[in-house]
């Protein structure tokens, strides 16, 4: 009988990251291909930066404006901690607004950081939220200024670029 409990045990332990990854399965919606919808009422249209393979504002065109890009949500209906990932730009701290079905639930804005911080990863983790399969996803990211960094007679825009964001059940 021993033998046999220990064989279960180690079955156990094997399944047990199996089973925790099903039970905790993450749903990425990445900014550069999964958001196609670049132009919405109201807004600036959004930008890719095929570089960082980000979305941006054009901060050349549109100062203290918001872009806004859409997508639709591909996993299934439930309870997600939604984490949004943003770069940090040393020119403005962007604010970004997360709607799922055109009610938001989130605001973030990014922290201020020097040049050293520039283009590193920022973001949050808004938590149980309700998502139906197919939902229409909106990011909205704005242009912005500190007013710290000189550029041709006025001062530098940040772009509000965001990479993904990463849907992770939390349904028991």
């Amino acid at each position: 009988m021993g033998m046999f409990l220990k064989f279960l045990k180690s079955c156990f332990l094997l399944l047990l990251p199996w089973m925790m990854t099903a039970q905790n399965k993450s749903v990425v919606m990445k900014a550069f291909t999964d958001f196609p919808i670049l132009t919405v009422d109201g807004f600036v249209p959004a930008s890719k930066d095929a570089k960082r393979r980000v979305l941006s504002v054009n901060a050349g065109k549109f100062k203290d404006d918001y872009a806004a890009a859409r997508g639709k949500f591909k996993g299934d209906s439930g309870i997600y901690s939604i984490t949004l990932n943003t770069l940090m730009e040393f020119d403005g701290e962007s604010t970004y607004r997360i709607l799922v079905d055109g009610k938001q639930i989130g605001e973030y804005q990014n922290p201020r950081t020097d040049k050293a911080g520039d283009f590193k990863p920022a973001g949050t983790t808004f938590k149980n939220v309700y998502v139906e399969e197919e939902a229409i996803i909106q990011v909205e990211f704005n242009s912005h200024t500190n007013e710290l960094i000189p550029e041709n007679g006025g001062t530098a825009y940040a772009r509000g670029r965001w990479s993904s964001l990463i849907f992770t059940s939390i349904n028991h």
